[in-house]
């Protein structure tokens, strides 16, 4: 069957998506047994029922979700193999549970795109409290050695709903630029010269985050998941340290 791993047990739409699955599984599962006039063990039928998932699939990539699409149904040839040389009426029981098995794998591939649309919904990507829902012992560190020192102005500033708004930004250019900088430049570029540290997603995103802060201290850069957020305020959220440089002001 095609239920979410590990990974997503940090993710909360996957994990919702999930459920609906195990509780169509049980739906359909619970209506094929029913309809049976001689009833197999609960255990072997459940068994039949997850190897008929078993295919043979082709697999593309939607919208950066990975589809199996079932194109041979090898599970449910292998329970008829098995049922045909034991006993005939064997698969006359069982060839429900096996079908329904795979026809669920198809069911599956519907469920699985309401994982987008409920992501969109709990955590949308034009808010910045998304990305930084948390923070815990932050600190700012200094990529670029042409940069003094900065620190934080107020933890409270990140997580306002009314400071940062999203904004527009040619973040590709500026992303292919800081990952193959010439040799010749020892530094990456310096329009976002600090990383911010110690901040979490919101509860259950999934997000893996570096988070920038542009040299002005008026600017969030985001890159998460192959994706880049580039967020502004009006005010300033860094301040330099005690004998840092004039770039921030």
């Amino acid at each position: 069957m095609t239920i979410h791993g590990l990974d997503s047990l940090k993710h909360i739409p996957s994990i919702i998506v999930s459920i609906l699955n195990f509780m169509l599984i049980g739906f359909v599962f619970y209506r094929v047994y029913k309809e049976k006039e001689i009833k197999p063990k609960l255990w072997k039928a459940l068994g039949v029922m997850y190897i008929g998932a078993f295919a043979f699939t082709f697999n593309f990539n939607f919208y950066q979700n990975i589809i199996q699409f079932p194109i041979l149904p090898i599970g449910v040839w292998i329970i008829y193999w098995f049922s045909r040389r034991r006993k005939s009426e064997r698969w006359t029981i069982y060839r429900g549970f096996a079908w329904k098995g795979f026809l669920l794998r198809f069911v599956f591939i519907i469920t699985n795109f309401l994982i987008q649309p409920i992501n969109s919904l709990m955590y949308p990507k034009d808010e910045i409290q998304t990305f930084i829902a948390d923070i815990h012992e932050p600190s700012v560190l200094t990529t670029n050695i042409k940069f003094s020192d900065v620190s934080l102005i107020s933890n409270k500033m990140l997580t306002s709903k009314n400071l940062f708004k999203a904004n527009n930004i040619n973040s590709e250019a500026w992303y292919y630029e800081s990952s193959h900088y010439e040799e010749k430049k020892p530094t990456p570029p310096e329009r976002f010269p600090y990383l911010l540290l110690g901040t979490k997603p919101k509860f259950g995103s999934g997000l893996d985050s570096m988070i920038y802060i542009e040299k002005d201290g008026k600017g969030i850069f985001i890159t998460t998941n192959g994706r880049h957020y580039y967020f502004r305020s009006e005010a300033k959220i860094i301040s330099p340290v005690k004998g840092g440089n004039s770039h921030v002001n």
